[in-house]
């Protein structure tokens, strides 16, 4: 899942970075978190990481048939969610 860092307003946060957490609730779980950072410091097995230019991915593995539900949120910037249905 692409993740991309906006401001109340909806606009990209891409002049900074910022930590992120990602939360997987339902019938998947995180296999993956990065960046694309050329000099990435943070491990592709946390829940966590530093965006870069705004931007993160999320790698989302189903486990069975259900609803996934993925958060990110990032202290003082709030949280966005998405929703999906594996069949």
């Amino acid at each position: 899942m692409n993740i991309l860092v906006v401001d109340a307003e909806g606009s990209p946060v891409l002049d900074r970075d910022v930590e992120i957490s990602i939360t997987v609730d339902g019938t998947g779980h995180l296999a993956g978190l990065g960046t694309g950072r050329p000099d990435p410091t943070d491990r592709f097995d946390a829940s966590s990481c530093t965006t870069f230019d705004g931007h993160a991915l999320a790698i989302v593995r189903p486990m069975s048939a259900g609803e996934i539900v993925v958060t990110a949120s990032a202290e003082g910037l709030g949280a966005g969610t998405a929703t999906v249905f594996v069949v």
